[in-house]
């Protein structure tokens, strides 16, 4: 198993709103490197619950210079 590249990870949610069963939030998170490097990144998680229990559980944002901070 591999160690994570990031040491600490920080999101500072900018909206959310829901309808009905279903809920999303706008984030920006922020990543910092084991090597002290911060990258923050915009995403949107987005969730469905039904019966009290989420049912769809999506993450949209691109971990690219993650992972090329990853492996400099």
């Amino acid at each position: 198993r591999r160690a994570s590249p990031a040491a600490v990870l920080k999101h500072e949610i900018l909206e959310a709103w829901s309808d009905g069963d279903v809920a999303a939030a706008r984030a920006d998170v922020t990543y910092t490197m084991r090597d002290g490097i911060r990258l923050t990144l915009p995403a949107v998680t987005r969730v469905r619950v039904h019966d009290g229990r989420a049912s769809e559980y999506m993450i949209f944002m691109d971990p690219g210079p993650v992972v090329a901070a990853s492996h400099r």
